[in-house]
């Protein structure tokens, strides 16, 4: 008797990999799990091919946690970001 695969109907990876990168706490529990695996002594280089993201990301967010805790591994604004200067100039004169 066979199993059949599993299968995502109503959203593709995509769409879901979308979804979990827009969720600011979702990464912030994405970076302190892999800092976790990083501290059960896992190679960085495996953590980051998991998460397919750099070695130097996973680096980054060990030393984040380091150095100003969980709070530290949320998302950090992006202050070259032409929209995101607009905005707070725009929220400012609200």
């Amino acid at each position: 008797m066979s199993t059949q695969a599993l299968q995502i109907k109503n959203f593709t990876s995509d769409e879901l990999r979308s979804l979990l990168t827009d969720d600011n706490s979702f990464q912030q529990a994405i970076r302190l799990f892999a800092c976790y695996q990083v501290a059960l002594g896992i190679d960085p280089e495996e953590v980051a091919t998991f998460y397919g993201t750099s070695c130097k990301s996973i680096r980054s967010w060990v030393n984040r946690l380091n150095e100003g805790g969980i709070e530290a591994l949320a998302d950090q604004s992006k202050p070259n970001n032409t929209f995101a200067r607009m905005f707070n100039l725009f929220k400012s004169y609200i």
